[in-house]
């Protein structure tokens, strides 16, 4: 399915009441879909943010305790390892739902913004697209934290065993 025969399934699902058939309080329904909407997609990237620092705070409490407490080369020490990247593994496919999720959610509030007087999501994307200033997505940026203690976890236990010998 081409991207434009997508929009337009798209649309035909998000309009499935025309405004004739509905009745006098459409517009202001449609509205009040839109900023519940839009609160919706305001709600996940709060809790994508919570979820982040649960895991920076395991990750920096568990790199912490490795360095405080001076773990020797042993098996346990390939067991944080493995624990850590998992960790980080699990971070890093979360960030990845997380961006598939709003990406949705923006795409809809874009649909929505077809009907209405004006679009200021549409417009912001334009703008980050199109301006003079490089505009990296809140993802691609926040990927690289679980990247870099992936390699903190695998630096840790590489230390520990050359540390001992």
């Amino acid at each position: 399915m081409s991207e434009r025969d997508h929009d337009r399934a798209a649309e035909a699902t998000l309009l499935a009441s025309r405004e004739n058939d509905y009745g006098a309080d459409y517009r202001d329904h449609y509205l009040t879909l839109y900023r519940d909407y839009v609160a919706s997609a305001d709600a996940i990237s709060e809790r994508r943010n919570t979820a982040n620092g649960v895991f920076l705070s395991i990750n920096t409490a568990f790199i912490g305790a490795q360095g405080y407490f001076e773990v020797d080369a042993n098996e346990y020490t390939i067991i944080q390892a493995v624990l850590g990247l998992l960790f980080c593994l699990v971070w890093w496919r979360m960030i990845q739902s997380y961006k598939t999720l709003n990406g949705s959610k923006f795409d809809v509030i874009q649909l929505m913004e077809r009907h209405l007087p004006l679009a200021p999501y549409t417009t912001e994307e334009l703008v980050q697209k199109t301006g003079p200033t490089l505009h990296r997505a809140l993802s691609t940026v926040e990927s690289y934290v679980p990247a870099l203690f992936a390699v903190l976890h695998i630096a840790v236990a590489f230390i520990n065993f050359t540390h001992i010998s």
